[in-house]
């Protein structure tokens, strides 16, 4: 008998290890299963994705990898990290002038994946291996990384620098909390926290440190305990760290003569804390009712979760620390008037390592009346996203398309599925379930569906256009009132964004080229050529859907009388 049971221990223990073993290759392919088709297949993004990539594809181009530019100014907003990142992804595996914009893309996939792997070391060192794997999962299946990962710019790299340095700081901080020498944490811990500081600046300037700090902050206010801040060894990671941080700034502020610092900290910075910026603000709480979506299916249980953390936050440590973690870097961002989904994602982990300890702990919250409530309204939630996909279509003028159906399919079983098991308790196979719902839904609608709607997308069909009317791409292209980041990117950097006079004088010295003209500019164009005694011909009209501000326009292709 003995026998018998050594065995099944071995057994049970060899299978433990199989499970630890391929548990991160499943949480990558989670994140490639969402994230990968559709890097392929959207076109680029506008505003943000378009812009980033461009000014990467202009440092392939000139070689200048100090100074950000967009066409001719300056692009005094992020730092230079991740275009550093991408251009070395498009010299990898592909080139400037191809202008493929999965190539741009490759750098935010790579750092959500990364971020689901530390995430899940991190959670296994503060609430077992089976909350760690559930909160992995829940961070890999919620949209708000997978946006991320789709899109080529700072947020999903971003959120890898904090994810890893708040590791560092939890090994740090946890054996500080023990007597002896042998508490200090291990040269590496402290190293690694100082360089992802560092490399999360050279991203996105402020913000790793920021959230990293807030956490230092309230973990020190709470426990009443300072001299532990020593363990971080400042005498030596702060100079590592304005090592990693400070050159490239100092070149390119005073060096190179950019004002990058006093640029980015007026219009971009402070912009954002005082007002909304580019018609982007909101009133606080709007995190809390989008967190419903962003963070699905976490969101099942993550509110009583925090219910059931805030009463254990005195007995738990890895509570507290994800506490300090999320408590006041959210609050911090719901009382910045600027705000969009993707700017609390960096406190996602630490929501999702509270919802996965909650429910592996069983608490008796999350099965509060007003819990399956909350829950019902996501299932209207559900409804009403099936409804938009099969809606979308319509209103993009591509009528009835059969990947809509599918979509809203999926959406409905996924939700409808998470519900009726989270009604029944089976509350980790409701968040198991949701997440894959999740993952499918968003990989089928961004690969399959949303290209499809081919007037969401105008300047790839602008960009198609004028290729065929003149294939050799000579002289540049032009463009009055559309103005879109992805034209540039697409038609090259040369691309001329004027106005309705510089384009007619643009046809008049320019032989052979084409222009295009919104009819918000027609006539002010048309009137600038009469009076240079020219007559433009039309080549061809199209109409597109233009996301960035939400109109619909007729855009004109016109070519000069000497074509």
């Amino acid at each position: 008998m003995a026998e018998s049971s050594a065995v099944l221990a071995t057994r049970s223990d060899a299978a433990e290890v199989g499970r630890a073993r391929w548990l991160p290759w499943v949480l990558a392919f989670l994140v490639l299963l969402a994230a990968l088709p559709p890097i392929f297949t959207v076109p680029p993004l506008d505003r943000d994705e378009s812009r980033f990539a461009q000014a990467s594809k202009q440092m392939l181009e000139s070689g200048d990898y100090v100074v950000i530019n967009f066409q001719d100014s300056p692009r005094n907003k992020k730092p230079a990290g991740i275009h550093w990142l991408q251009a070395a992804s498009v010299g990898l595996f592909s080139a400037a002038e191809e202008a493929a914009i999965w190539a741009y893309r490759l750098p935010s996939l790579a750092g959500a994946i990364a971020s689901v792997l530390v995430l899940l070391r991190l959670g296994r060192r503060l609430f077992g291996d089976q909350a760690g794997a559930l909160a992995a999962f829940l961070l890999a299946s919620c949209m708000a990384l997978q946006l991320e990962a789709l899109i080529a710019k700072t947020d999903a790299v971003l959120l890898l620098t904090i994810v890893t340095a708040q590791l560092a700081l939890w090994e740090i901080w946890e054996r500080s909390k023990r007597s002896g020498r042998e508490s200090w944490a291990s040269t590496d811990w402290r190293a690694l926290f100082w360089v992802m500081l560092g490399l999360g600046v050279l991203v996105k300037g402020p913000l790793a440190p920021l959230v990293v700090g807030i956490t230092i902050v309230t973990l020190c206010i709470v426990e009443r305990r300072w001299r532990w801040l020593g363990r971080l060894s400042p005498l030596w990671g702060v100079p590592l760290f304005l090592a990693l941080a400070l050159p490239w700034f100092i070149v390119v502020t005073y060096l190179r003569d950019t004002g990058f610092v006093e640029e980015a900290a007026s219009k971009d910075l402070f912009a954002k804390i005082l007002g909304g910026e580019e018609s982007h603000g909101m009133p606080p709480g709007f995190y809390l009712a989008a967190h419903l979506l962003f963070f699905w299916p976490g969101a099942l249980f993550a509110l009583p979760a925090l219910l059931a953390a805030w009463r254990r936050r005195r007995l738990e440590p890895a509570v507290l620390f994800c506490l300090a973690w999320l408590g006041p870097s959210w609050m911090l961002f719901e009382l910045v008037p600027t705000k969009l989904p993707h700017y609390v994602l960096p406190t996602y982990p630490a929501l999702a390592l509270l919802t996965a300890w909650a429910v592996g702990a069983a608490a008796p919250e999350l099965g509060r009346r007003w819990v399956v409530w909350l829950q019902a309204l996501l299932g209207f939630g559900a409804l009403a996203i099936a409804a938009v996909c099969i809606v979308l279509p319509f209103l993009a003028e591509a009528g009835f398309l059969w990947q809509s159906v599918l979509s809203c399919l999926i959406a409905l079983a996924g939700v409808g599925g998470a519900l009726r098991l989270a009604w029944q308790g089976r509350r980790r196979r409701a968040l198991l379930w949701g997440g894959l719902g999740s993952v499918l839904f968003f990989a089928w609608t961004a690969a399959a569906l949303l290209p499809q709607m081919e007037k969401f997308f105008p300047s790839r069909m602008l960009v198609e256009e004028w290729h065929r009317l003149q294939p050799t791409g000579e002289p540049p292209l032009a463009s009055s009132s559309f103005h879109e980041p992805s034209l540039v990117f697409l038609a090259g950097t040369k691309t001329l964004l004027g106005r309705p006079q510089q384009l007619a004088q643009y046809l008049a010295e320019r032989p052979g080229a084409v222009v295009l003209v919104s009819d918000r500019a027609m006539q002010r164009f048309l009137l600038a050529c009469f009076r240079r005694a020219e007559l433009p011909f039309p080549l061809a009209r199209l109409r597109v859907f233009n996301s960035s501000n939400g109109i619909w326009e007729e855009i004109t292709y016109f070519a000069g009388t000497a074509r």
